[in-house]
């Protein structure tokens, strides 16, 4: 069975992000089944703005299922709210640069 595919999207606004970080997906980024990208400062508030999420696309006949962590605890998110997720992570994919322009904003970021 194929590794699961998985797509960041990093807040370049991220004040915690920082030189181990970049790093660390500077790493990620040389896996096969891994692709990064950073959402630039100039595209302002995005529709994930409060808080980090993962989206699980899963095979028939299972359905997606959406993960999240909050103050309260954590939840998992089934349809129809899971379609909200999708449109957010789209809204984010959109924002965000294209993997090789990530990874060439993330090295000239360590070049300092």
């Amino acid at each position: 069975m194929p590794a699961p595919s998985t797509v960041e999207v990093v807040d370049a606004q991220d004040a915690a992000v920082g030189e181990t970080e970049f790093d660390r997906l500077l790493e990620l980024n040389r896996l096969e089944n891994i692709e990064i990208h950073v959402m630039p400062t100039a595209h302002g508030p995005h529709a994930a703005h409060h808080g980090s999420f993962n989206l699980y696309e899963m095979p028939d006949p299972y359905p997606d299922v959406a993960y999240t962590e909050t103050v309260g605890g954590s939840l998992y998110i089934e349809e129809p709210t899971v379609t909200r997720i999708r449109e957010v992570w789209k809204d984010l994919v959109e924002g965000a640069l294209g993997s090789q322009e990530s990874i060439a904003l993330i090295k000239r970021c360590l070049e300092g």
